[in-house]
């Protein structure tokens, strides 16, 4: 009698739906929803919803998902079958991680110089462009295409830098200067009397 209820149980447990992992086969953004394809059996699921860190009204922050990459998917609470939201996923061999790039700002040509993640830092990599919140407070910042786009106004309490130097010095030396040779009527400035250096 023992031996049957254990068969009983048993059985009862394994009809119990488990979480699995399954690779991404087809995404859809507008959800954002994948399919995956259940490992071992290959079994291709249908639309699975994708947890996100935040999905309020007029919020949301949208994880970069491509095919071949190993999702995560829980069963949703009570379900049987095919009811899974995908919690997170994981790199492959298919989808491996992606090198970092990291150089201190010097405002050049972008640096293709590597350095590994760092515990307590968040990465972001996609399109070969990057964002880094360093464990030391840094934030840095590559785009792929060198070009970052602002739509709206910067405003800088510190200074601000180009390859060249700083804003701030070239301010000052436009502030200081003066032009020689000025007189009434149709006539040409001298030079300046403080050019700048670059």
């Amino acid at each position: 009698m023992m031996n049957a209820l254990k068969r009983h149980i048993g059985a009862a447990i394994d009809d119990i739906p488990q979480p699995r992992w399954g690779v991404v086969q087809s995404v859809d953004p507008n959800r954002p929803a994948v399919k995956v394809l259940f490992q071992p059996e290959g079994v291709l699921s249908g639309w699975l919803p994708v947890a996100q860190p935040s999905a309020a009204s007029g919020v949301t922050v949208l994880p970069p998902i491509m095919p071949g990459a190993l999702a995560f998917c829980v069963p949703e609470a009570g379900a049987r079958g095919a009811d899974y939201v995908v919690t997170g996923f994981a790199h492959s061999d298919a989808a491996p991680p992606p090198a970092i790039p990291y150089q201190n700002g010097t405002g050049g040509t972008p640096s293709t110089n590597t350095s590994s993640w760092q515990a307590s830092e968040w990465v972001i990599v996609a399109n070969g462009s990057t964002v880094r919140l360093r464990p030391n407070g840094n934030i840095f910042l590559q785009p792929a295409s060198g070009l970052v786009q602002i739509d709206g106004s910067l405003a800088c309490n510190g200074d601000v830098s180009d390859r060249h130097g700083s804003l701030d010095r070239l301010r000052g030396n436009y502030d200081a200067h003066t032009h020689g040779g000025v007189v009434p009527g149709g006539s040409s400035t001298g030079t300046t009397s403080n050019p700048d250096p670059e």
